[in-house]
């Protein structure tokens, strides 16, 4: 089973097996307002976010941006035949690592996020390709 997660003081967001959970917090830690805000096929591998957008990363190699307050989708990337290992972000950057089933070939993508763009990202800033590291988050 797959399970990551991100919260912050109002939200927290769960990435499961075939979807993605949103929960409100109120009253010191309690969670309300469960709502399914994404159904995937292969699951969701990483979750990261910054002040404005929630990212995910799926076994199927997609990364997706969705708004953090409206939960609409503004963007996603797509590397096929990969599934992505891990994922990190901060106001201005998305790194996310890619690997084969096997492990054998790994690339680290980083992209300069745009928040206020149509196109927040849309390909990569910078390509690091790697057979043997890994990025840790």
């Amino acid at each position: 089973m797959s399970l990551s997660c991100f919260w912050d003081l109002e939200k927290m967001f769960v990435g499961t097996t075939n979807s993605i959970i949103a929960y409100e917090i109120r009253n010191e830690g309690e969670f309300f307002d469960e709502k399914s805000i994404l159904e995937l096929g292969k699951g969701v591998t990483k979750l990261a976010a910054n002040k404005r957008s929630l990212f995910f990363g799926s076994f199927e190699g997609y990364i997706g941006m969705l708004d953090i307050q409206s939960l609409s989708k503004k963007a996603g990337f797509t590397k096929k035949g990969y599934k992505v290992s891990s994922l990190i972000s901060n106001d201005g950057f998305l790194v996310a690592q890619f690997e084969t089933g096997l492990g054998m070939d790994k690339y680290v993508y980083i992209w300069e996020i745009k928040d206020d763009s149509e196109r927040p990202f849309l390909s990569p800033f910078t390509i690091i390709v790697s057979r043997s590291s890994k990025i840790v988050n």
